[in-house]
């Protein structure tokens, strides 16, 4: 899909495990009660929605787009545990409370007094294309400024559950972690880049039909691959793992390579799996887009 009004992306965070425990969560998420009862994968994806929100007031955002590819797995997993232990009478709540998907967008309007759109998209390796392309078309609609972002984590027993599924097997690293971007109408700097177009498709692919793929959606550009800069996920995901929306860490990642590459244009390549797969062309703002 060809943007049809510029669009930007004027702010990136990104949140993983490790960055979390050096973080000072609470000056990032002031409410020490919200704080105390957020679960990690809560406390990453608000951490990196709140820090691109951070010189932002509630009025100034229209929508809150979020996507996941499988959830709140640790608070799902208390839940279910207590259904066997409690022999299904008397469960706590909470656990199932925080492990809904919307879990993450609706604490972020909380925290900033936001009463706008608010969408979760979960629809497996492309999740966060999904909200990547409601963004898009919300900015299309004469929004301003849009948050979207994605988050996923790892817990001892979906670890498990996917190796027995044949994951993981190969020397497969997995991952998890949160990227949030503000996504406006207008440019906010000279870091902003432009998002020019997404595309997206399923279904295992060669070589031969990934460039394909890629060649028959820079041509709606009147563009080739020769003419542009090309940024492969994989590269990314040998540090950060693989998870259903570890595409939102590689957009994160390339959105650092646009300005210093020597194309105006960076394609953004990413899949999962090889089941799903995603392109992403940003811009150089100075390049007139």
């Amino acid at each position: 899909m060809k943007t049809v009004v510029p669009v930007y992306i004027n702010m990136a965070a990104s949140v993983d495990a490790a960055s979390l425990k050096e973080m000072n969560l609470a000056s990032v998420i002031r409410n020490p009660n919200l704080l105390r009862r957020m679960c990690r994968l809560v406390r990453m994806g608000v951490a990196a929605g709140m820090m691109c929100l951070e010189d932002m007031d509630g009025e100034g955002l229209d929508a809150i787009l979020t996507a996941t590819s499988l959830g709140g797995l640790e608070d799902t997993g208390k839940f279910l545990a207590e259904i066997t232990e409690r022999s299904e009478s008397g469960l706590n709540p909470t656990p199932f409370m925080r492990s809904v998907f919307n879990t993450v967008g609706s604490q972020i309007a909380l925290l900033k007094g936001i009463k706008v759109y608010n969408m979760t998209y979960v629809h497996r390796g492309l999740s966060f294309e999904s909200a990547l392309f409601d963004a898009v078309l919300q900015i299309a609609e004469g929004k301003r400024s849009v948050l979207a972002g994605a988050f996923d984590e790892i817990t001892p027993e979906a670890h498990i559950l996917k190796e027995r599924a044949g994951l993981f097997r190969h020397g497969e690293k997995e991952g998890e972690g949160a990227s949030f971007f503000l996504i406006g109408n207008r440019p906010a700097g000279s870091r902003s880049v432009g998002l020019s177009g997404i595309d997206v498709r399923r279904g295992p692919l060669d070589e031969s039909q990934k460039k394909e793929f890629a060649g028959d959606f820079l041509s709606g550009f009147g563009l080739d691959l020769s003419s542009v800069a090309v940024f492969n996920g994989a590269r990314v995901k040998k540090s950060c793992g693989e998870y259903g929306t570890a595409s939102a860490r590689v957009l994160h990642e390339a959105l650092a390579s646009v300005h210093a590459c020597s194309s105006e244009y960076l394609l953004v390549c990413n899949s999962f799996r090889n089941m799903s797969h995603s392109l992403i062309l940003l811009k150089k703002t100075d390049a007139g887009l």
